[in-house]
């Protein structure tokens, strides 16, 4: 009911005040009600309306030479966007705050800051590649003189602050978010050498060996007897293949391996700590794999995520980030090129060649 005024600066039920609102909310509820609305806007292939919403945003911050109120507060709206399953609209959203960003260096600063404190990594895990990405395209940029001197340092003082330091109060094991993080201060590490002294360069230094973070605990799968139509949420190629990426010296469908059992209950019990039940997403989550099924292999068939595998991806990532420190991961032996293979974006966001040039 409020969408007609959510970007009216003046107005007191504009997305600020619902940006608070989602703030509050615990990770399975914000779900259940506001990523179901943006998925559900989105599902109409020929209105996607939480899509162009993003388009239209991306398109301001590219050809608008100073941004208004309105779009400092539709930047906001699309930050929450992340949080939804659907692949292609979070990246859209990603790709759009990247070019905010890159307009605006100070106001994306400041919804980093405020990304950070929100539960669910689906949503500062993109922000911190949009910064990446900033940081890649501003660095040797002669326009952005400014940003090399003044907001280069500062984005990458901000992140050692919150994610690395000593009394870090936005810590990760996310594998994916601290290496963004973690690029963001070798960056600016080029440009100034002196910003961090031999000390805090060892903290984000891999292997990360005195990264500090709670253990993860270990739970069973829950509710087996009400798995129907294949409702779970770890499906039998992620179990496999994915998680079995993570664990060396295991051969594909051993169960049995003790270091893979070990792996599994982890992830088990961080998608529970998400808040992730078959009471609360099995319908869901039955509608979405339904609908990939039937869009799947069409040209305007975009890949949604069940809220499941969501949580089954943060999950992953966070292990993964664990086993890392502890120097166990798979491809370990090689940890300061080392790049996990499941990164599902280019935070660069190259261009598309629209002219082709044969030989």
């Amino acid at each position: 009911l409020a969408q007609h005024v959510e970007l009216d600066e003046s107005h007191p039920l504009n997305f600020n005040f619902w940006s608070e609102l989602l703030s509050l909310l615990p990770i399975s509820e914000r779900d259940l009600t506001w990523s179901e609305y943006a998925r559900k806007n989105n599902l109409d292939w020929k209105n996607k309306e939480s899509l162009k919403f993003v388009e239209r945003f991306e398109d301001a911050c590219k050809k608008t030479e100073k941004l208004s109120g309105r779009v400092h507060l539709a930047a906001k709206k699309t930050m929450w966007i992340l949080t939804n399953p659907d692949r292609v609209l979070r990246d859209s959203a990603t790709r759009a705050l990247y070019y905010y960003g890159r307009k605006c260096p100070e106001e994306f600063f400041d919804l980093l800051s405020f990304s950070l404190t929100i539960n669910d990594p689906y949503v500062w895990e993109r922000v911190l590649a949009a910064m990446y990405g900033i940081a890649m395209s501003n660095q040797y940029n002669s326009e952005h003189d400014q940003f090399i001197s003044l907001h280069l340092p500062q984005y990458a003082q901000f992140v050692f602050d919150a994610i690395f330091s000593s009394d870090a109060k936005h810590r990760t094991t996310h594998i994916l978010a601290r290496d963004y993080a973690k690029r963001i201060v070798d960056i600016a590490l080029i440009h100034h050498p002196a910003l961090f002294n031999a000390a805090q360069r060892g903290l984000v230094s891999y292997p990360l060996r005195n990264y500090v973070h709670s253990d993860f605990g270990s739970s069973e799968e829950r509710d087996t007897d009400k798995y129907r139509d294949g409702n779970m949420p770890i499906h039998m190629d992620f179990r496999n293949y994915t998680i079995g990426r993570l664990v060396r010296d295991r051969s594909n469908y051993d169960d049995s391996h003790k270091e893979y059992k070990k792996v599994l209950s982890n992830i088990y019990w961080r998608i529970y700590d998400l808040g992730y039940s078959l009471d609360k997403f099995s319908e869901i989550d039955k509608d979405i794999g339904r609908a990939n099924w039937h869009h799947g292999r069409s040209e305007t068939g975009g890949k949604v995520d069940r809220y499941g595998k969501k949580y089954s991806w943060i999950a992953f990532y966070e292990v993964a980030g664990r086993r890392s420190d502890l120097e166990v991961l798979k491809g370990w032996d090689n940890i300061d090129k080392f790049r996990i293979s499941d990164v599902d974006i280019d935070p660069s966001f190259p261009d598309r060649v629209t002219k082709g040039h044969p030989v």
